[in-house]
């Protein structure tokens, strides 16, 4: 009778016919044996676990664990042995718990001792500060660049000599701004000048190591913060509408740092003052919000001269009426005006063109009398 040899997968010649046996355990080795983690781009923390990986040995499903070989793990700094974490069996992974009184720059050593082979992972940081941000904190939305932020934080340092404030942008571009460096962990916060430089868009604040800013951060905010460019400066003259509004202002700025708001009443405006063009074109947009900081004015007057009619000033009403504002003597009572709270820096100066489309409404009447020169009163 002729029988067939059969080859398996572990090499063993069979008889066509015979009975089947199960191969014998059996254990080899992977030909890349290397620490997968940790890396270069790891930081791990005292007292935490860590999941230490590597290239395990290729094991038989039929080989107990009790008859896997060992490798034995040990932390390294700059070639020198600091401790030995332990035999492991070569399973691939082995959860570290991280010794509490180490802070720096180290590697990890895997030794594997049948074959004889030695795997050395990246340098990569142990940190023991453990530090949590505390400002920016979550009702605080928005940096306004130019002016001061407060980043603010607490927690233990550890062996931490500075810590970098660092914004990293959340919207895929991955920048990252240093807005502060070599700050004393211990400070708890530092007052930051955010500069113009800054663009405006979202980011995270991350609290960094000065002397290993590579690492992954100590900690970061907890919500992303925006940053925006405070609104203006708006020459005098603008037109301005808040995105959520529909009126139309006309500012008014002065060397003083007097600013005023003028409602525009009509788009006649652009027909009146010709330098304007396409009126809604020359309109500006601004947060909202914007207009707060402005004071709201609706007093006018013509360019004066030596003409009394160009003495008169005029409140404007928001139904396009004009009340001139007189008193007992009709061309002088500025200091009445200013003791009701008059200021002659938010008089608008207009053309005959803008006065005359208003509607001729009653006085504005002051009964006490001023005797100084109307033209001083009011410029």
């Amino acid at each position: 009778m002729r029988r067939t040899a059969i080859t398996t997968s572990s090499g063993l010649l069979l008889a066509a016919g015979l009975v089947l046996v199960a191969a014998l355990p059996s254990v080899g080795h992977g030909d890349d044996f290397a620490v997968l983690s940790p890396s270069a781009s790891f930081t791990l923390n005292a007292g935490d676990t860590f999941n230490v990986t590597w290239n395990e040995a290729t094991v038989n499903e039929a080989t107990p664990i009790a008859e896997w070989q060992n490798v034995t793990l040990s932390l390294e700094q700059s070639g020198q042995h600091i401790l030995t974490i332990g035999d492991v069996a070569d399973r691939g992974f082995y959860a570290w718990a991280v010794p509490d009184n180490l802070s720096g720059q180290y590697e990890l050593k895997i030794v594997r001792a049948n074959p004889f082979e030695t795997a050395i992972s990246e340098t990569f940081t142990i940190r023991d500060a453990d530090l949590a941000i505390t400002e920016p904190d979550i009702f605080e939305l928005v940096w306004l660049a130019g002016e001061n932020v407060i980043a603010a934080w607490e927690g233990d340092p550890g062996s931490l000599t500075g810590i970098d404030v660092v914004l990293v942008a959340t919207d895929g571009s991955a920048e990252t701004y240093t807005i502060a460096s070599g700050i004393d962990p211990a400070a708890g916060s530092v007052t930051i000048p955010l500069t113009d430089a800054v663009p405006v868009k979202s980011y995270e604040v991350q609290l960094r190591d000065s002397s290993n800013f590579l690492s992954s951060p100590i900690t970061r905010s907890v919500h992303d913060i925006e940053v925006h460019h405070p609104p203006g400066p708006y020459a005098d003259g603008s037109l301005l509408r808040e995105e959520d509004e529909e009126i139309v202002w006309v500012i008014k700025t002065l060397p003083n740092g007097k600013e005023f708001k003028r409602h525009v009443l009509t788009w006649d405006m652009a027909v009146w003052y010709p330098h304007i063009g396409n009126f809604w074109q020359s309109v500006t947009v601004v947060p909202d919000g914007t207009m707060d900081k402005y004071t709201a004015s609706a007093w006018i007057r013509l360019p004066l001269t030596e003409d009394t009619e160009t003495w008169k000033v005029y409140e404007v009403n928001a139904d396009a009426t004009k009340h001139w504002l007189t008193c007992a003597v009709a061309d002088q009572c500025g200091s009445i005006w200013r003791g009701n709270g008059g200021d002659p820096d938010g008089i608008y100066t207009v053309n005959e063109k803008e006065l005359n489309f208003y509607t001729t409404g009653l006085n504005v009447f002051f009964e006490q009398p001023d005797v100084s020169d109307p033209i001083e009163e009011y410029e």
